[in-house]
C-alpha cells in the first residue's frame, strides 16, 4: 500500500499583523501631517490593507490616532526606563534618564516628532491625551522614585517640589538638545559624551540651589 505524504503545513500569519502594520503605517502619516490632515486611504495603502479593514481594528480615526499614542507612549517608557541601575541620587537620576530619553528618541526619531505633535492635536482630543499622559505618569512616577536619595535637599524644600523644578529642566533641555542632534547625520550619537558633560552642568548649576552644603 502506497502511502500519500502530505504537503507541509503553510502557518498562516497571526491577524495581529494586519493591526501592527496599520499601526505602524498610521504613526508615520500622523507623525508627518498630524491628525487632521491625516489620510486614512493612505494608510490604508501603506499597511497593504482594504480601508474597511482600517476601520475594523479601529471605529474612527480618532480611535485610530490614540491607539498610536497608546502605543508610542508604552514604548518609549519601557525604552527610557531600560536604564539599569539607576543612580540613588536625586540629581544624577535625573540627569541619566534625560540623556537615557535623548537616546530614545535619536534611535525613533518618529516617536519623538509624533509625541511632540500631540500639542496640536484638535481640541476635542486633547482631554483624552490628557488621561493617557496621566496614567503614565501614575505607572511610572512609582518606578522612577524607588531608592531615590533625598536626604540633601535644603530644609522647606520638599521632594515634590525639587521633582517640579528638576522636570522642568528635563523637558526644557529636551527641546532644546533633540532638534539639534536631529539634523546630524548620525542623529547625535556621535557627541553624547558631549551632550553628557553639557546636561550635567545644567543640573549641577541647580543643584546647587536646592541641595544642603
Amino acid at each position: 500500500m502506497t502511502r500519500t505524504t502530505r504537503a507541509p503545513r503553510i502557518a498562516r500569519r497571526p491577524a495581529a499583523d494586519a493591526r501592527t502594520r496599520i499601526l505602524d503605517a498610521a504613526l508615520h502619516e500622523f507623525a508627518t501631517h498630524g491628525v487632521a490632515a491625516a489620510s486614512t486611504n493612505t494608510i490604508a495603502r501603506k499597511a497593504r490593507v482594504a480601508k474597511g479593514l482600517v476601520f475594523h481594528h479601529f471605529a474612527t480615526k480618532d480611535e485610530l490616532y490614540l491607539a498610536v499614542v497608546d502605543q508610542v507612549l508604552a514604548r518609549t517608557t519601557e525604552a527610557m526606563f531600560a536604564l539599569a541601575p539607576m543612580p540613588a541620587d536625586l540629581f544624577e537620576r535625573l540627569s541619566a534618564l534625560t540623556l537615557q530619553k535623548l537616546r530614545v528618541f535619536q534611535r525613533d526619531p518618529l516617536a519623538y516628532q509624533f509625541l511632540m505633535a500631540t500639542t496640536e492635536a484638535p481640541a476635542a482630543l486633547q482631554a483624552r491625551l490628557e488621561q493617557r499622559r496621566v496614567a503614565i505618569r501614575v505607572v511610572t512616577w512609582p518606578r522612577f522614585l524607588v531608592g531615590i536619595d533625598a536626604s540633601r535637599l535644603r530644609p522647606g524644600i520638599t521632594l515634590d517640589q525639587a521633582l517640579e523644578t528638576l522636570m522642568i529642566l528635563g523637558y526644557g533641555i529636551e527641546k532644546q538638545f533633540l532638534p539639534r542632534l536631529a539634523k546630524l547625520p548620525d542623529r547625535g550619537l556621535s557627541q553624547i559624551e558631549e551632550v553628557t558633560r553639557e546636561v550635567w552642568a545644567h543640573f549641577e548649576r541647580l543643584r546647587d540651589g536646592i541641595y544642603t552644603a
